[in-house]
């Protein structure tokens, strides 16, 4: 092969072969490395299984139970807020007719 024809198409030569050997690379990649990775996932899985769930560190644990404390709090508020407005809108009052209006259908007797 000539070696100024070599040199004169230098570019296009490795403009083709980059593309080849970037995909053998990552083909060879991919081939060693799918064991390693499942084996470390199977661990990974297993571990979660005898758990029960993710595994979580004790900062983790300790974040949840005062979040747990602060949600229960404000449960606690709301639905005392809630209670007191319901009783000023007299949502907790009997009906004016009394227990004639609390009858059920087949007490009522409709004809149809």
């Amino acid at each position: 092969m000539d070696k100024q024809a070599l040199a004169k198409h230098h570019f296009w030569i490795l403009f083709g072969a980059t593309p080849v050997l970037i995909g053998v690379g990552f083909l060879v990649m991919w081939l060693l490395a799918s064991g390693a990775v499942a084996e470390q996932q199977k661990k990974y899985d297993e571990l979660n299984k005898e758990l029960g769930m993710p595994a979580k560190s004790s900062g983790e644990l300790t974040a949840i139970g005062e979040k747990k404390n602060v949600i229960s709090g404000q449960r606690g508020e709301l639905w005392a807020s809630n209670y007191e407005r319901q009783l000023k809108a007299g949502v907790f009052d009997w009906p004016i007719g009394g227990s004639r209006e609390l009858q059920t259908h087949s007490e009522k007797k409709y004809k149809f």
